[in-house]
């Protein structure tokens, strides 16, 4: 009875690491899924994303491009994200592309702390739009085709992505603040809407 329970436990110390990593999920450990660096990269997708409103629309694609690749360098050192690390790089090479075909020479590289973004032709943007919309579709469907085996991980990593798209498909968010304003006042109000009003 001893020799086996010394068996068992020689057989356990022996498993790799990453296998028993893997089995948690919910740790920090670098092998394996781990909450913490799911979170991180939601929140680097997400706020990336976000904040590359702040730029004119002529440097978000390149703002873009570099928020999904450093969403994807943070899981570079960990194989149980390997599928969603080369999904995110799919969008990265995407924008890539993008950029290069449409990259407008005689604007300025723009700094913001330590990134610099490249401008592309203003006459390019819908159509990088919509390719960059494109992209994400793709992404969000490998995410949650690859999910069974991934569990909430790779689920949430796809609904940071739909959480781009949807801020990429809103109007509102691409027309300047002033705009917005302007045409709240410009937009005609009814006469039952007026009653509404002075009530």
């Amino acid at each position: 009875m001893k020799s086996l329970f010394v068996l068992i436990i020689s057989v356990v110390l022996a498993l790799p690491t990453s296998v028993a990593a893997y089995g948690g999920g919910g740790g920090d450990s670098t092998a394996g899924l781990s909450r913490a660096t799911t979170t991180k990269v939601v929140r680097t997708l997400t706020r990336g994303v976000r904040g590359c409103f702040k730029l004119d629309k002529e440097y978000r694609y390149d703002c873009y491009r570099q928020t999904y690749a450093q969403a994807a360098n943070q899981i570079k050192a960990n194989e149980a994200y390997d599928d969603a690390r080369a999904v995110l790089l799919d969008v990265e090479k995407a924008l890539a592309r993008t950029i290069n075909r449409n990259v407008d020479t005689s604007k300025p590289l723009v700094r913001r702390g330590v990134q610099r973004f490249r401008a592309i032709k203003p006459g390019a943007v819908p159509r990088a739009k919509r390719d960059f919309i494109t992209a994400l579709d793709k992404a969000e469907t490998k995410l949650l085709r690859s999910a069974d085996n991934n569990g909430a991980h790779f689920v949430r990593i796809a609904e940071a992505i739909n959480t781009n798209k949807v801020l990429l498909r809103s109007a509102l968010l691409i027309l300047p603040v002033p705009t917005v304003v302007k045409l709240a006042f410009a937009w005609p109000v009814t006469e039952s809407r007026q009653g509404d009003v002075n009530s």
